[in-house]
This record gives structure tokens, sequence and C-alpha cells, in this order.
């Protein structure tokens, strides 16, 4: 009974560890995290009242349990690379970025109800 309880409190200690060290970039630079998971999942947020109302909930649930935790992954690993970086300009350039494409992403939905996708940047760029 001791050697098992022994076991559970040292396997609970090396649990406690490592979320302390997964959830340190989040803290550490939390702005960019919450800037780049809106970013990614204004635009479907939007949509959820809509789809509520028609009882569309497969796509609410697929929303929950699939696309939000995938926004979440993608923004951990930019924000794990930005927590790592110790170059201040380099910092400095990736939140003017995450900034730049929060705000493009919501003109575009706002204003011609569009998303920031490949076909869009590749037209634009045929056009110049």
């Amino acid at each position: 009974m001791f050697i098992k309880n022994k076991i559970m409190v040292s396997l609970k200690k090396y649990i406690i560890k490592w979320l302390k060290i997964l959830q340190t970039p989040i803290v550490k630079e939390f702005p960019f995290f919450l800037l780049f998971l809106l970013a990614i999942t204004i635009m479907p947020i939007r949509f959820i009242p809509s789809h509520v109302h028609y009882f569309f909930m497969n796509r609410v649930f697929d929303f929950f349990f699939i696309d939000f935790p995938r926004a979440g992954a993608i923004s951990y690993l930019f924000t794990l690379f930005v927590f790592y970086i110790r170059n201040r300009f380099i910092k400095i350039s990736l939140y003017t970025f995450a900034l730049l494409l929060f705000a493009v992403c919501l003109f575009l939905h706002l204003v011609f109800n569009k998303t920031l996708q490949p076909d869009i940047i590749y037209s634009q760029i045929l056009l110049l």
C-alpha cells in the first residue's frame, strides 16, 4: 500500500511539472496566443448562432471538438516559437505580422464576406 501511494505521489509531481512546462509559453506570451487563436477562429465563431438557431448542431460540435482544438494547437505552436526567440526585433515583427493577419482577416470577412485563402492572394498578385 505504501509503495503504491509513493508511486502515485511521484507520478502526480511529474505530471504537474510537465503541465507547468507546457503552460509557460501561453502564460508568458498570452496576447500573442490569444491574437492568433482569434485570427483563426473569428470566422467560425460568427456562424455558431445561426447554426444553433437552425439546429445544425453537428457543425457546432465539429467546431468545438475538432476545429477549435486544432486552432489552439496551431496557436500554441506559434506561441512556442515566439516564446523561445530571444531577439526582440524578431519578436516585434511576429507580433506585427499576427496583428496584421488578424486585421486583414477581419476586414475581408466584414466587408467582402470572404476569408483569407490562397486563391484570393493569388488573384490579387495577378492583378498587380
